[in-house]
């Protein structure tokens, strides 16, 4: 049985089929696969460079040598409100986040105890109370990164934040959706 001239270009444009096929599969799946594994291997790395350089500076830094005093000097002596806005809102700014809602939750009074010891009763008025404002926000990101910033940036704040919860949810857009609850001080 001889080839004929019309299956031999039937057979050629099969195989030159099958080839485009081959390439367009490792160009559009194995190749963005690769890419991702890269990614995910410097970020990895990125990580875990943090990850040392975090404990690097833990391991230098005394945390003994700072007194009730020493702290109670670092907080306000009144809750702004517009100073907890604009903290909130430079935070944003800087991380391409978009806080959609923000609701007061709760507006009060905390008893300074030093280390359950009795309180003389000069020393009563001399401690004082701290008043807390806590906060929920929700709100939108692009990644958990700028989510991940946004939080740094609030807790490297001039005022002392304290992050009670951050719930967050990605979806396939990369956008993140998250509600972040934290309470500020002032002495």
């Amino acid at each position: 049985m001889k080839i004929t001239p019309g299956q031999k270009r039937l057979a050629i444009i099969w195989i030159a089929f099958l080839v485009v096929i081959a390439v367009a599969l490792y160009y559009f799946i194995l190749l963005e696969q690769q890419r991702s594994i890269t990614t995910m291997e410097n970020d990895l790395d990125f990580e875990m460079q943090k990850n040392t350089a975090l404990q690097e500076n833990l391991q230098n830094k005394d945390f003994d040598g700072l007194s009730a005093d020493s702290y109670r000097e670092l907080l306000p002596t009144e809750l702004d409100d517009e100073q907890v806005m604009e903290l909130i809102n430079q935070a944003s700014d800087d991380t391409n986040t978009t806080v959609q809602t923000y609701q007061y939750l709760e507006r009060g009074q905390t008893s300074v105890d030093r280390l359950n010891q009795p309180v003389e009763e000069e020393e009563e008025e001399q401690n004082g109370d701290l008043s807390t404002l806590t906060l929920m926000l929700n709100g939108q990101t692009d990644s958990v990164s700028s989510l991940e910033s946004f939080v740094d940036q609030m807790e490297s704040s001039d005022r002392i934040v304290y992050i009670q919860s951050l719930q967050f949810e990605s979806q396939q857009s990369e956008d993140v959706t998250f509600e972040l609850t934290f309470s500020v001080f002032a002495y």
